[in-house]
């Protein structure tokens, strides 16, 4: 499939629990540092979930598939180019948290950590 980025995923039903999708909130990092919530439309077919009109991504992001049976999370390109849709997801990713209940976050998404140099076990 052309304009489709998949994440795979072994131990998926350990990581999400179906039943909590239905409930999810999804927040964004905004360049002003504020998390703002992220509203779509989810639908189900089995074990697959199909998020559509993602808001806060300006098109650049068609659909998400959250595959249980496959354990698969693929993510399908809307209207951009491979450059700037590769980044934009990069980005939305280190910046996305999930919350299912207002006093549990469900996965937090965060940029990795740069190594730090200098240091070493070796003498």
């Amino acid at each position: 499939m052309d304009n489709v980025y998949v994440l795979e995923i072994p131990d998926l039903q350990q990581v999400l629990n179906q039943e909590d999708i239905a409930v999810w909130e999804l927040f964004l990092l905004t360049a002003e540092k504020r998390y703002e919530k992220i509203r779509f439309q989810v639908s189900s077919n089995g074990g697959c979930y199909t998020f559509r009109n993602v808001e806060a991504c300006n098109g650049l992001l068609a659909t998400v598939q959250i595959d249980f049976d496959l354990k698969k999370i693929i993510f399908v390109q809307g209207v951009s180019n491979d450059k700037e849709f590769e980044s934009f997801l990069f980005d939305a990713l280190s910046q996305l948290f999930v919350r299912v209940k207002k006093d549990r976050i469900q996965f937090l998404a965060t940029s990795g950590k740069s190594k730090i140099k200098g240091f070493s076990t070796r003498r």
